[in-house]
């Protein structure tokens, strides 16, 4: 029986597949936390030290910084036509949280592609029902989208 592939794996070649299709420019959507590295750099001189009190103190003090929208796809872009596209990126029998459902249903609201997927053929079925109700995509793309 074969591994179940890492979520990452599976999101590096849904992007590079779905990116290499002309009329569709597609990007990775980082979300998360982050600490100054030169506090991180400091910690870990100090743990170096020894000084295991003084380096959680640095990071309690540190100023976090949060990015990207909470729940938000882990790939974006646009279609052709002018529509935004969100691909939630799973590996098989992944599941979406919460935020991230609440992020569909917010997308979704707003006219925009969203799907969950699990693979470069789930992709490929997302965008192809798209190219069959879209005249201007399918119009405009319909042979360079099958590279």
């Amino acid at each position: 029986m074969a591994a179940v592939p890492l979520e990452r794996e599976v999101q590096n070649a849904v992007m590079l597949h779905v990116g290499a299709r002309p009329f569709l420019r597609i990007w990775r959507q980082n979300v998360g936390v982050a600490v100054p590295i030169g506090v991180v750099h400091r910690a870990a001189r100090l743990l170096d030290q020894g000084k295991i009190a003084e380096a959680k103190q640095a990071l309690a003090r540190a100023r976090v910084v949060r990015f990207g929208a909470k729940g938000a796809a882990d790939l974006t872009g646009g279609l052709a036509c002018g529509v935004r596209l969100e691909l939630e990126v799973k590996r098989p029998g992944g599941k979406q949280s919460p935020d991230q459902v609440l992020f569909q249903r917010v997308m979704n609201n707003l006219g925009c592609l969203y799907a969950v997927v699990d693979s470069e053929a789930a992709a490929d079925a997302v965008l192809d029902s798209h190219l069959q109700a879209c005249t201007v995509c399918s119009r405009r793309t319909a042979d360079a989208w099958k590279q």
